[in-house]
């Protein structure tokens, strides 16, 4: 193996792992995106209500349901906010470069991650979940 293999191949004065990098950074934006989006996006705002609208506006509700039952809420997904398709979409590009840096170059190491940062920006809310349940196992089982 030459040394320059160990140093990031160049080509006409170039390293040839630019991919790696540029997939590295594109992960690494997406998941700090993620990590943040509730700085950006705000709740939107009810206006105050009186009680006695209040209440005409749920009993006006029970009724219609009752009268005409209509498709469960829950199956309809809600839409995305446009601040989380950008991240998930820089993700998606994070670890299609990533998957192509990893099957081109060297560094696979650092291809790696870079795929596995554009999964984790991707599914965010699953990666928060899986978190917590891995930190709360592991304060379980360092009680015992």
């Amino acid at each position: 193996m030459s040394s320059s293999h160990l140093d990031g191949e160049r080509k006409f004065g170039r390293r040839v792992n630019w991919l790696v990098e540029i997939a590295f950074t594109l992960g690494f934006i997406a998941v700090a995106m993620a990590a943040f989006e509730l700085s950006f996006i705000e709740p939107p705002k009810k206006e105050p209500v009186s009680k006695k609208e209040a209440f005409w506006e749920a009993a006006k509700s029970i009724l219609t349901k009752k009268v005409s039952p209509e498709q469960d809420e829950r199956a309809v997904p809600k839409a995305k906010h446009p601040y989380q398709l950008v991240y998930i979409g820089i993700g998606v590009f994070a670890v299609g470069l990533g998957t192509l840096a990893w099957t081109r170059f060297s560094r696979s190491r650092l291809a790696a991650a870079a795929v596995a940062l554009g999964l984790i920006a991707i599914a965010w809310d699953w990666a928060v979940i899986g978190i917590g349940i891995a930190v709360a196992i592991f304060i379980l089982s360092s009680l015992s």
